[in-house]
């Protein structure tokens, strides 16, 4: 399994115990998570091997960096 997958399924396993609201969004969840998921990887490309607590770190900033997203287009849509 590439690093990319692990981190977002992490990251959707943390979501799991501290839901994000979805309802009224015209966003697919598993595409924001791979988008921000991504972005967040590039931001630490240059780690040499990663450990299973930076997989860890890199999936709760992938989740905290989504749930930041759903509430600023939540709040831009007021």
């Amino acid at each position: 399994m590439a690093i990319v997958d692990q981190v977002i399924d992490l990251a959707k396993e943390i979501e799991a115990g501290d839901p994000i609201d979805w309802s009224g969004l015209a966003l697919q969840r598993d595409a924001v998570y791979i988008m921000l998921g991504l972005s967040v990887l590039e931001h630490v490309d240059a780690i040499q091997p990663l450990s299973e607590r930076e997989l860890i770190l890199m999936a709760s900033v992938v989740k905290l960096t989504v749930e930041n997203f759903v509430l600023a287009i939540r709040i831009n849509a007021r």
